[in-house]
């Protein structure tokens, strides 16, 4: 996946907001039931992994699900 491809899937997520981007990595925020966790993730994971894996490992829910 590119970057721009995953940028684009964080900004249209229900529970997702990014923090910061820069050359080489991202924040990004996940929010659920009033708490939230800042996550910290290199672009070579997400070039390397689709988005359905690197939600998994990160344990969020796909957008499909968190209607």
């Amino acid at each position: 996946m590119t970057v721009e491809e995953f940028l684009k899937r964080v900004e249209v997520h229900p529970r997702l907001e990014l923090v910061h981007v820069d050359g080489t990595m991202c924040i990004i925020r996940y929010s659920e039931d009033g708490c939230s966790r800042d996550i910290r993730l290199g672009f070579w994971a997400v070039a390397e992994r689709p988005w359905e894996q690197l939600l998994e490992a990160l344990r969020i829910p796909s957008e499909a699900s968190v209607a």
